[in-house]
């Protein structure tokens, strides 16, 4: 609904963002997070009754609302970053980032975006590592700028040409021959300007809209897949999915009709998903997961090492590629090459004894590509190797290869 400007001209909202929420979940059950959730909720209650409104507004996520300013306690807030809660008898500690911003610039916006503005504000605060921060809505220009890229956006979705894929190569690094292609969504508008994921992915995902992106993003895959299949290409082309997808019936049905309405062989459809996101619901998502698996899909888990997976769960998970996440490749040219080896050498013996493929990602110099080669590393993609490009350009890239 629209806020009173009136009522928010000396408000302040405060968002608490739970951390490790999902690792968390995984390790000690979703009983306990949820008990876990609702005792920081009643603590919130008790110490700040002088806010107007305290709720969960996402999963890891509780806001507070303090329609005066002269109520707010900057000091007490800072102390949710780190917060005792007793949970049957036995204190815990929750660790968050804290983010506070004046609500005066807002003039009558959603509720929803004003939420979702202190949210990408938060995020922002915890890539910097920062437990505590203030943030200002100076103008309402980031908000009606967020809301012409909405706008925007479903005139995309309903163009035969705005949206489309990229596609960047993955490689045998010993061989420099092509294994694989990732396919990642590109938004270029009527007047030929680029807009970058960073800018409309998180408003799709926070206007509800990213499942029916990624319906797009899936046909236009498996239309790539038999582009290159005609033209004697025959590798597997991987694109993202996300636990929101898997929960989607109608996603789910529509990857099985793509598969039936075309004539490719699903070995050459492979899904991407996160470690994070396979993890946060592993009893839903795995058994989907397996019922791609036995239909000849091929599944990776992206961004490996950056979540918590449970050594029980790696052995029944229902992939067949890990790819290694390139903040540990990128640490094998920098200053932290001694942890970056033994990272790097850990995901590998653990592909090797569960029998997955593992490939690097994010490889960008030919010290890297040596380096992962020494470990025992043969598949990697990155910008030393090729750029996502367009099909046509793909394909003429993969035939330069074969000759």
């Amino acid at each position: 609904s629209q806020l009173d400007s009136s009522a928010l001209s000396d408000s302040i909202l405060v968002l608490v963002d739970v951390k490790n929420y999902a690792e968390t979940a995984v390790m000690l059950g979703k009983r306990y997070i949820e008990t876990l959730m609702r005792s920081f909720h009643q603590v919130l209650l008790f110490e700040f009754s002088r806010a107007a409104a305290i709720c969960r507004v996402d999963d890891n996520q509780l806001a507070l609302l303090f329609l005066e300013s002269d109520t707010v306690d900057s000091q007490r807030l800072a102390r949710l970053t780190e917060k005792k809660v007793v949970i049957d008898g036995v204190q815990h500690t929750v660790l968050s980032t804290v983010g506070e911003m004046s609500l005066k610039h807002i003039v009558g916006s959603a509720a929803s975006e004003i939420v979702t503005t202190a949210q990408i504000a938060v995020a922002s605060a915890r890539e910097k590592k920062l437990s505590y921060t203030h943030f200002d809505v100076k103008t309402t220009g980031e908000i009606a700028n967020r809301q012409l890229i909405l706008h925007e956006l479903y005139g995309a979705m309903t163009s035969a040409n705005e949206l489309s894929v990229a596609l960047q190569p993955k490689v045998n690094m010993l061989t420099g021959k092509l294994v694989g292609a990732e396919a990642l969504i590109r938004w270029v508008r009527p007047d030929g300007k680029t807009v970058p994921p960073s800018k409309f992915i998180p408003v799709a995902e926070a206007s509800g809209l990213i499942n029916r992106i990624d319906l797009i993003v899936l046909r236009k895959t498996i239309a790539a897949i038999d582009a290159l299949s005609k033209e004697g290409i025959r590798v597997p082309v991987s694109f993202n999915v996300t636990c929101s997808d898997l929960r989607n019936e109608t996603f789910v049905e529509e990857v099985w009709n793509s598969l039936d309405s075309s004539s490719i062989e699903p070995s050459l459809l492979e899904i991407e998903i996160t470690e994070t996101q396979a993890m946060e619901d592993y009893d839903f998502i795995n058994p989907i997961l397996r019922q791609f698996r036995q239909r000849g899909i091929k599944i990776s888990i992206d961004d490996f090492g950056t979540g918590y997976s449970s050594l029980s769960h790696i052995t029944d998970l229902a992939v067949s590629t890990l790819k290694l996440d390139r903040s540990f490749v990128s640490k094998l040219s920098g200053d932290e090459k001694q942890a970056g080896v033994a990272v790097c050498e850990m995901v590998l013996r653990l592909a090797n004894k569960f029998n997955f493929e593992v490939i690097a990602e994010g490889v960008e110099n030919d010290e890297e590509k040596l380096e992962l080669i020494g470990i025992g590393y043969k598949l990697a993609q990155g910008f030393y190797f090729a750029k996502p490009m367009a099909l046509s350009e793909f394909i003429k890239w993969a035939n330069k290869r074969s000759q």
